[in-house]
């Protein structure tokens, strides 16, 4: 169950609320490991049943009216709380369901990678965006492992591999983001 910080003004808490459907009846939605599908059921839907470490049934939606310059946040999470930035909201409704699912990911306990691989599988070309320089770099650092996915080269594909082992092609803008940051050549080859 998500709950809403006071703070968090009327407009945008309805963009939030907007964001679950997008989410819960994202095509994509599947693809996902089992246990990201049942965490996502439990925070949006209360489910009381999930046997996760979130402390509680319920998600905190935080409201950060800072505007950020550059590379700023477009949220952040603590624990079981989602801290959205106005920017966000300010980019729109795509924007906003692109960004509630990757920090929805965190408080599952995903690494950085998993937000964005699943972001970026569920909302590619709508409302998602591609990792950063910051996010190539933490990729790398930790070997382009998050907890639920790996990135590998696969020939001249770059993949992304599931716990199941199943392997998903990563778009094309993707792989040309890690050439320029010249992260191809780290990248595990299977």
């Amino acid at each position: 169950m998500l709950i809403y910080d006071s703070a968090c003004p009327d407009n945008f808490r309805a963009m939030v609320r907007n964001a679950i459907g997008p989410i819960r009846t994202n095509p994509h939605l599947i693809r996902l490991p089992v246990d990201v599908r049942q965490g996502l059921s439990h925070v949006l839907d209360g489910d009381a049943t999930y046997p996760c470490s979130i402390p509680s049934r319920s998600v905190m939606i935080g409201y950060d009216g800072k505007q950020y310059s550059g590379l700023g946040p477009s949220a952040y999470t603590a624990g079981a709380c989602i801290w959205i930035c106005r920017r966000t909201f300010d980019e729109g409704q795509a924007r906003v369901n692109a960004v509630l699912l990757h920090e929805l990911i965190h408080v599952l306990c995903g690494a950085e990678l998993d937000s964005e691989v699943f972001e970026n599988m569920m909302f590619h070309g709508a409302g998602a965006t591609l990792p950063d320089p910051n996010d190539i770099r933490t990729f790398a650092l930790k070997n382009w492992t998050g907890r639920w996915v790996r990135i590998l080269k696969r020939g001249n594909d770059v993949v992304v591999r599931d716990p199941m082992g199943g392997d998903y092609q990563i778009p094309a803008d993707w792989v040309a983001a890690l050439t320029a940051q010249g992260a191809l050549q780290g990248i595990p080859t299977v």
